[in-house]
């Protein structure tokens, strides 16, 4: 179902993400055109989100984000000449996770 809504269309106090300031989402036709703080928001057709969470959408037939998840925190071990090549590797990696 596709809405029709006013050019630009401005979504106002929105969250992107994990941001914690209040913003402005201007779309203009299908396109997401700026995301400015709220005192730039243009005039126009105002949706107000009062604070809500807006993510991005993933448009995929076929996802696994379970796994892509997972091969961020993993290690890469093709790479390792050796037993201790590879235990450097992991500690090095396990301090790297430890430090977020």
């Amino acid at each position: 179902m596709v809405l029709a809504m006013p050019s630009p269309t401005v979504f106002a106090n929105a969250r992107i993400g994990t941001a914690s300031d209040v913003c402005a989402i201007v779309v203009d036709g299908p396109r997401i055109a700026a995301v400015v703080p709220m005192a730039e928001a243009p005039t126009g057709a105002h949706v107000d989100l009062d604070g809500r969470t807006v993510l991005p959408g993933i448009d995929d037939s076929h996802l696994h984000a379970y796994e892509l998840g997972r091969s961020l925190t993993a290690i890469d071990c093709t790479a390792a000449a050796s037993l201790q090549d590879l235990q450097s590797r992991s500690e090095e990696h396990t301090s790297e996770l430890q430090s977020h």
